[in-house]
């Protein structure tokens, strides 16, 4: 019954977020996401992401975690992902839509307790209001810069009186969001401030100047020995020629910066979402 429960909830986990290798064009962005299960399968659970175009041509992104593991944790989760989906389409912002899903939880699901980050991205001005309930804030990175974009917001399913506000910021061409749940920061013996940081500089060092690969010229050699040694002479008919230059590829940010996410607690799954800003400056 065990592993029948284990295959189901990873079933139920595949039909919800099919796996994908390659970032998905989205209006103004691409976008690149990754579910890490757990390392032991009973801690399979409640992590999901979202990231859609909507009717009226933004963008929703989201990533969440309910509580606990198993069948229970990730059927809570596909209802809440699918509500926070219609709500989106239905024209609500970050702050209505946890709102809504605050009070839906206290009243129908009252065992459940979840986190979430939820945001609206507008292309036309490439403005993003986003908010959270009891979730690790995102990170912007820009340029070489990371900062963290808070905006807190209380834990849903704890108060149905609790409210929500959106923070807003404009994003510049390049810009990329990382959003993840818990399982990417947390880690025995830590807390979730020091998992931040460590993530952070991996996301720092993984936008930083890349290293331009190049042949190293062989050592001169003593002009004692050079002199011993005799002419090179090149073939008849053939001049020498240096090897064709073949400038450095650029990298790709969004690509690197998803290598370098790694998890720090193996016993709990990770989802992670990244997001490049595209486009002309305005």
């Amino acid at each position: 019954m065990f592993r029948a429960q284990n295959r189901l909830t990873a079933s139920l986990h595949e039909l919800i977020m099919p796996a994908s290798d390659e970032p998905r064009v989205l209006p103004g962005m691409r976008v690149a996401a990754r579910y890490q299960p757990a390392v032991a399968e009973a801690y399979l659970g409640g992590d999901w992401y979202q990231a859609i175009p909507l009717d009226d041509g933004e963008v929703l992104l989201a990533v969440g975690d309910v509580a606990g593991h198993g069948l229970p944790a990730a059927s809570a989760m596909a209802k809440l992902r699918h509500a926070i989906t219609g709500l989106a389409f239905a024209g609500h912002d970050p702050a209505e839509i946890l709102g809504v899903l605050n009070r839906m939880l206290c009243r129908l699901r009252p065992d459940v307790l979840a986190t979430a980050l939820v945001a609206r991205y507008r292309p036309a001005d490439r403005t993003l209001r986003w908010t959270h309930a009891g979730h690790p804030p995102m990170l912007l990175a820009r340029s070489n810069r990371v900062e963290r974009l808070l905006h807190p917001g209380v834990l849903l399913g704890v108060s149905e009186d609790a409210t929500y506000t959106c923070g807003s910021v404009r994003l510049h061409p390049d810009d990329l969001l990382v959003m993840f749940t818990d399982g990417l920061i947390e880690k025995r013996g830590g807390d979730l401030y020091e998992g931040l940081d460590m993530l952070s500089r991996a996301v720092a060092g993984a936008i930083g100047p890349a290293p331009v690969a190049s042949s190293p010229l062989p050592p001169a050699l003593p002009s004692a020995v050079a002199a011993l040694l005799p002419p090179v002479v090149p073939a008849l008919g053939v001049a020498p020629t240096a090897p064709p230059f073949t400038p450095p590829v650029p990298r790709d940010r969004l690509t690197a910066v998803m290598d370098a996410m790694a998890p720090s607690n193996e016993a709990d799954d990770t989802c992670v979402l990244i997001a490049q800003v595209t486009g002309a400056p305005a």
